[in-house]
């Protein structure tokens, strides 16, 4: 490791709390080409809420700590465990790997890599959110894990040329102003021959089994929209050979949802009808007979949506 990354990171884990734990490769389990997302106890974790934008600046958020809670929700359920195993793969993690997980939020991830890379490895997570980044250091505190953590913008990330072994995106470019910004900077941060890993939503295909089309159209276009960057599953690769990624390789992973608590979670159904009416898109009871379809289908055991989303990966010149 650059001896001015070592001294950064040490300084890092000292303030996480944190050292070193013993290695299992058990989490590179592999799984097929789509998930079901799978709710917790049928309820959604965050009730639809649309909280777009409030993930691309949690600290100014009137109630930044709900958003631990939001992301400890979707990480428990199996189409997250399920596609984090398969980014942890393309990274390909080995003992004794420096890595970095780029919009880390509560450091699960961070800790499940440091799993992977063992006592002779590091992995450091940078988030601009101070909130979740003290949640991730209360929990690292609590292992013996080689983990870090440090406040920081992905735009500008305050590492040294060419220290990390591999650079991670987790649901996160779609959330930034400029992310082939961000891409270039994990790429300068990688050493000759690192890995580049980026899982993003592309939310234009999400998908939503209802009798009303035009209306279905209207509200999952307001929601895509709604986003900073609502088509950024698809255009992750161009932002890889950009930034002179190499040997790119590209794979979907559909979310499947079987209910509408899944729904109103991954797809923020009643938040998206709020805005939407707020906004003069949709008349209120348009707004209200949707729902009351999507609920009705839902106890019916009918309702289907889905979205997809692609894993991207590729190496730095050597």
């Amino acid at each position: 490791m650059d001896p001015r990354l070592q001294t950064m990171v040490d300084q890092l884990a000292a303030q996480s709390g944190v050292a070193v734990a013993l290695l299992d490769m058990t989490a590179l389990t592999s799984d097929g080409g789509h998930s079901e997302c799978r709710g917790i106890a049928g309820r959604p974790p965050f009730g639809g809420a649309d909280t777009r934008d409030g993930f691309a600046d949690v600290d100014g958020d009137p109630d930044p700590d709900r958003f631990v809670g939001i992301l400890d929700a979707i990480s428990a359920m199996g189409f997250a465990q399920a596609y984090k195993r398969r980014t942890h793969a393309a990274l390909a993690v080995r003992p004794g790997s420096v890595l970095l997980d780029i919009g880390c939020g509560t450091g699960e991830d961070v800790l499940d890599l440091a799993r992977l890379v063992g006592p002779s490895g590091r992995v450091v997570g940078v988030d601009r959110s101070a909130t979740v980044i003290a949640e991730a250091r209360r929990r690292a505190g609590q292992t013996d894990l080689p983990a870090a953590f440090a406040v920081g913008d992905a735009g500008a990330l305050p590492f040294p040329d060419g220290g990390f072994d591999g650079c991670r995106f987790d649901r996160v470019l779609h959330h930034l102003d400029d992310p082939a910004r961000a891409v270039a900077e994990a790429v300068r941060v990688a050493r000759p021959g690192g890995r580049v890993v980026a899982f993003e939503p592309d939310f234009e295909t999400a998908v939503v089994e209802a009798a009303d089309r035009a209306l279905t159209r209207r509200l999952l276009n307001r929601f895509c929209d709604g986003f900073r960057q609502g088509w950024m599953g698809r255009r992750v690769p161009a932002l890889f050979r950009a930034a002179g990624l190499r040997d790119l390789a590209v794979e979907p992973v559909t979310v499947l949802l079987t209910d509408y608590a899944q729904g109103n979670t991954i797809l923020a159904l009643e938040g998206t009808v709020g805005r939407a009416v707020a906004e003069g898109v949709v008349a209120p009871e348009e707004g209200d007979r949707w729902l009351a379809e999507l609920r009705a289908a839902s106890a019916a055991g009918r309702f289907f949506g889905a979205v997809t989303c692609f894993l991207v990966s590729g190496r730095t010149p050597c």
